[in-house]
């Protein structure tokens, strides 16, 4: 039994080294990350939080990861996109993918540069508001 478990371990020790190790992420985030999603059909990490760098670049909120470098080129959760500062207090709560679109709700009023009132969605590389839909903060989705 022990010689069974022992050779179990050593197993999963061989299928794990085997494993590429991940690239490194830079500088990372500088805050919270509240939500992660994972787009395996276009290879990249999508994450929305209270952080306001990416690798030491401007990102408001909103960052995408293709493994090797953030994209924060994106105007994220903020009214002004040229502007380095957050609005404290307001973060995504929810990214969840709808109809070949991903959907943000959370507790922020400005997406993209535009009212949102709490919920956005990802138009290619443009974070718009969700037409009709006017909320004071999204908790579910």
């Amino acid at each position: 039994m022990k010689l069974n478990i022992l050779i179990i371990l050593l197993l999963i020790v061989k299928i794990n080294s085997a494993q590429p190790m991940p690239d490194s992420l830079g500088h990372g985030l500088n805050m919270q990350v509240s939500c992660i999603y994972s787009d395996t059909a276009n290879d990249i990490m999508i994450v929305a939080g209270s952080f306001t760098t990416a690798d030491s670049r401007i990102a408001v909120g909103f960052a995408k990861y293709n493994g090797t470098v953030w994209d924060t080129t994106m105007c994220g959760f903020t009214q002004d996109c040229n502007s380095t500062s957050p609005f404290w207090g307001q973060f995504t709560n929810v990214i969840t993918p709808y109809n070949g679109q991903l959907y943000f709700g959370g507790v922020f009023d400005w997406a993209g540069g535009i009212h949102t009132g709490g919920i956005a969605m990802l138009d290619g590389d443009t974070l718009k508001a969700v037409g009709g839909i006017v909320m004071e903060t999204s908790h579910n989705l």
